[in-house]
């Protein structure tokens, strides 16, 4: 895998979201706590996630909102996704390996009154 260059710390409450995106490194993904659930798509993808563009603030985003497809504002996105990504549910220890440009859209939970916790290197 080559030199880790950076590392982050995720602790949120349960039903914390991380909406569709992609990082530019290949990204190993720890589970500490609670639970993580993902939502991934190979690159290609794209068409149907509608990336904001180039040099926009959220360039690595998907303009999508998984959650609510408006099919109006996006008329691809079902076509383009429907059948086609893998979830991926991580458990306190679970790891997961998560490739460049790989989209992925994440959803925490946790028992009430806990946090989800993550840890993942790029």
């Amino acid at each position: 895998f080559g030199f880790w260059s950076r590392s982050q710390l995720f602790v949120g409450p349960s039903e914390s979201l991380s909406p569709a995106h992609y990082d530019q490194y290949d990204n190993i993904y720890l589970q500490v706590a609670g639970e993580k659930h993902f939502l991934l798509f190979d690159p290609p993808a794209a068409e149907g996630l509608y990336p904001f563009p180039v040099s926009h603030p959220y360039d690595e985003y998907a303009m999508v909102d998984l959650e609510h497809v408006n099919s109006k504002t996006f008329p691809r996105a079902r076509a383009v996704l429907e059948g086609r990504g893998a979830v991926v549910t991580l458990k306190p220890g679970d790891s997961l390996y998560i490739p460049t440009h790989w989209w992925h859209h994440v959803q925490g939970s946790a028992a009430r009154g806990s946090w989800s916790i993550s840890v993942n290197f790029w």
